[in-house]
C-alpha cells in the first residue's frame, strides 16, 4: 500500500488527539485512527509473550476480572449464536487461553490462534479446540482456503499493524457465505470518543495501534469483498454498564480531564459476510 493509511493508502491525515506525548492521527478518507509512532511487530510479539501480560488480564477466567470476562463472553456468544446458527469450522483468532472458544456451543468445530505462545500453550492444555501455531497468512500450508464458516476476533483487530491485509486474508479463508465477526473493538467514531479524544478509555498507545469508525469498517469490508450485515454496540445489559453513574461521570471526567467512563457506542461488534 503506497500511502500512510494502512486501510485505504491515503496520505491525507489530521491530528485527532494525543496521550502521554504520543500523537493520535486520523485518515481523512477512511477514518482509520492510529497512535504514533507505530510499534514494530517484534515489540508487539515480545509484549504479548510476556506471561505477566496475560495473567494480569485473567484470560483464564479466574478472579473478579475473570468473572466479568466470563459474563461478557456469555453475552457475546448469545448474540453471535442468535445471528449465526452454530455448526461448522469456527476460528477464534486471538483466542488467548481458549476460554471464549470453550464456552461456544459444541456444535462448532473449534480452532484457535494467538500471537502469544504462552496463551497458546494454555489453550492447547484446555483441549477443546485445534490450536494453530501460525497466523492466517501461513494457515493455507495446513488447511485449504475457503475452510472456515466463522473467523472471530474479539478485541483483536485493534492490535494489528496491518488490519486491511488481515481482513482480505480472512475473506480468502472463509467459506462462501462465511462470516467475519470483529467483536468488542474500540469505536473512535462514537460520540464519547470524539468528546474525550486522548482521554477516551480505549486509547492505549503501543497496544491499540489502529482503531476504527463505522466508516473504516465499511471501507475495509468493501475492499475485501465482504458485506456488513449487522452492527451492535455492547453496553446495556453488560456487567460494565452502570447507566446513572456512567452518565454522571461524563461531564465530571471531561472537566477534570479523566478517562471516559464506559458508555453506549464506545465499542462495537461488526458482522461481515462473504458472498455465496
Amino acid at each position: 500500500m503506497s500511502g500512510f493509511c494502512r486501510v485505504c493508502g491515503s496520505n491525507l491525515i489530521s491530528h485527532w488527539g494525543e496521550q502521554g506525548g504520543q500523537r493520535i492521527v486520523q485518515c481523512d478518507r477512511c477514518e482509520l485512527t492510529a497512535c504514533l509512532p507505530y510499534p514494530t511487530q517484534a515489540q508487539l510479539t515480545a509484549m504479548y509473550n510476556d506471561p505477566a501480560w496475560h495473567s494480569d488480564r485473567h484470560y483464564d477466567g479466574s478472579g473478579e476480572d475473570g468473572w466479568l470476562r466470563r459474563a461478557m463472553y456469555e453475552l457475546d456468544i448469545a448474540d453471535l449464536e442468535r445471528t449465526i446458527k452454530p455448526g461448522g469450522p469456527f476460528l477464534d483468532y486471538g483466542c488467548a487461553e481458549g476460554l471464549f472458544a470453550s464456552m461456544l456451543s459444541v456444535a462448532w468445530s473449534k480452532y484457535g490462534y494467538d500471537i502469544s505462545a504462552v496463551a497458546l500453550d494454555c489453550a492447547y492444555d484446555r483441549g477443546e479446540m485445534t490450536v494453530f501455531p501460525v497466523g492466517l497468512g501461513e494457515m493455507e500450508e495446513i488447511i485449504p482456503r475457503d475452510f472456515f464458516r466463522v473467523i472471530h476476533l474479539r478485541g483483536t483487530l485493534e492490535h494489528m499493524l496491518s488490519p486491511m491485509e488481515f481482513v482480505k486474508l480472512a475473506h480468502d479463508h472463509l467459506q462462501p457465505g462465511g462470516w467475519l465477526v470483529v467483536s468488542n473493538t474500540p469505536n473512535v467514531g462514537s460520540r464519547i470518543a470524539r468528546m474525550f479524544r486522548g482521554k477516551y478509555r480505549w486509547i492505549l498507545p503501543g497496544e491499540h495501534v489502529n482503531m476504527f469508525t463505522l466508516r473504516t469498517m465499511r471501507v475495509m469490508a468493501a475492499e475485501a469483498g465482504l458485506d456488513i450485515v449487522r452492527t451492535t454496540y455492547p453496553y446495556f445489559g453488560t456487567p460494565y454498564a452502570h447507566v446513572l453513574r456512567d452518565l454522571a461521570a461524563i461531564p465530571i471526567n471531561l472537566v477534570l480531564r479523566r478517562s471516559s467512563p464506559p458508555w453506549w457506542g464506545d465499542i462495537f461488534t461488526i458482522y461481515m459476510r462473504k458472498g455465496r
